[in-house]
């Protein structure tokens, strides 16, 4: 399915089904959109693409994807499954965004992305290496990681003010820590 240069009002892609890629490349959507529970079974490419409100991917069950130079506000990947790499490096997230019980099965990156508010990180699941190189986190007191960050790593990342829940975990490969990784 390709959408790319859309324009979007109102759109409803939940429960939706992608047998090949799904292409929103430089996709704008002016209202809420809702990817709620959708299976993208090849690739998904959201890259350059502008949310301007809302977007819901809870649920989600995703192959790969690419969300390259994205902007984001609200944002929900509660619940979502990726099964292979995904890419936010260089997006921009303007508002909330959660990442509850939101499962990595293969490498993340988030490197040179802006976290403008609050972020959720609770109960998500780093399966491989996962990646926060030079990101920034504004109100960093609004930042939330309460998971294993095993396979996580910071560099040129400033974390001193985010918070670190209970469930914290930052090794589990060797005791060989991850605090030295962290800049």
């Amino acid at each position: 399915a390709i959408f790319d240069n859309c324009v979007f009002s109102d759109a409803d892609f939940s429960y939706s089904q992608f047998n090949s890629d799904a292409s929103f490349l430089n996709v704008k959507f002016n209202e809420d959109v809702d990817f709620s529970n959708v299976k993208i079974n090849n690739k998904a490419l959201f890259q350059k693409s502008n949310f301007i409100k809302n977007v819901d991917f809870s649920g989600g069950d995703v192959v790969e994807a690419t969300f390259f130079l994205t902007i984001f506000q609200d944002a929900d990947f509660s619940n979502c499954k990726f099964k292979k790499s995904i890419n936010f490096t260089s997006s921009e997230f303007n508002a909330k965004v959660t990442f509850l019980r939101t499962l990595f099965q293969d490498s993340v990156d988030f490197s040179y992305s802006k976290f403008h508010d609050e972020v959720y990180f609770i109960e998500t699941i780093f399966t491989l290496n996962s990646y926060f190189r030079n990101v920034r986190f504004i109100q960093q007191e609004s930042c939330m990681f309460d998971c294993d960050l095993s396979w996580v790593s910071f560099p040129q990342t400033d974390i001193t003010r985010i918070r670190f829940g209970n469930k914290i975990k930052w090794s589990n490969r060797n005791d060989e820590s991850k605090l030295d990784k962290i800049s």
